[in-house]
């Protein structure tokens, strides 16, 4: 059963695009070290006990395709903003839980600049791209926004 347990956990890795080091390239237990990729030794999130590491990859601000947004809602208690777009693919580095549309955060410097050019682009059919990084309100942060003319 517990042999079960770490395949199923491995594959549910390999199946939301985490890089995994197979058994075979590891080395032997009581060897000492690291597994070794591409001839280096690697560090990385040890899952448990008698499972291989994983090399999780960093994040890093990540611009959305160019898109007319289509709603924005401004936040209830706090100065944020959500936006959605027309772009055909979501952009999510992060992995955050809610897709679908993007969120600045009230704590960023610059989101009331953000509101601003949201808001003006949308009122004047202008195309958007995001640049997302993290995540505001369990939705993709904005850390900027371009506009075409």
């Amino acid at each position: 059963m517990n042999t079960l347990v770490r395949m199923l956990f491995i594959i549910l890795l390999c199946i939301t695009s985490f890089i995994c080091v197979s058994r075979s390239s590891a080395q032997q237990p009581g060897s000492g070290g690291s597994p070794k990729i591409g001839g280096g030794v690697e560090k990385g999130f040890q899952p448990g006990p008698g499972l291989p590491p994983t090399h999780l990859p960093v994040p890093k601000e990540t611009p959305t395709d160019w898109g007319n947004i289509t709603w924005l809602e401004v936040g209830w208690t706090e100065d944020s903003m959500s936006i959605q777009h027309s772009a055909p693919n979501f952009v999510n580095p992060n992995h955050c839980p809610v897709e679908g549309s993007y969120a600045t955060d009230p704590k960023d410097p610059g989101h009331s600049l953000f509101h601003t050019v949201a808001l003006s682009a949308f009122m004047n059919k202008k195309q958007v791209s995001l640049l997302v990084l993290g995540c505001a309100y369990g939705k993709p942060k904005i850390i900027a926004i371009g506009v075409r003319p």
